[in-house]
């Protein structure tokens, strides 16, 4: 279960039942701190953090804009970033751990 919200109730709660959490778009800072609790609330838990998947929205296109949001959110801890549907082929720069979401919709822009 993905848990969704931009609150600390929220992280307390993706820390104590979640699979992952998604607070959405953010600063880094607020997204950080948020991941923080998850992780802390786990623990205090019994619960491993590292097998929660945190999840950010990327909130830019692509570009360098996008590549420094991808980095900023993958040193924070986010795992896996969403995209709007505005890609085009540069996003195929982005390297693991951070995965993009695409919305399939728009899959034939790869073509």
């Amino acid at each position: 279960m993905i848990v969704g919200g931009h609150s600390t109730a929220a992280a307390k709660r993706a820390g104590r039942i979640g699979d992952g959490f998604f607070p959405g778009s953010a600063s880094a800072t607020e997204i950080g701190d948020l991941i923080t609790l998850v992780r802390q609330t786990a623990e205090d838990h019994g619960r491993d953090p590292d097998t929660i998947e945190m999840i950010a929205g990327a909130g830019a296109p692509p570009g360098p804009k996008l590549d420094a949001r991808i980095e900023e959110l993958a040193a924070i801890g986010v795992t896996t970033s969403c995209a709007d549907t505005y890609f085009d082929k540069a996003i195929s720069r982005l390297v693991p751990p951070v995965f993009l979401v695409l919305n399939t919709m728009n899959l034939w822009l790869w073509e």
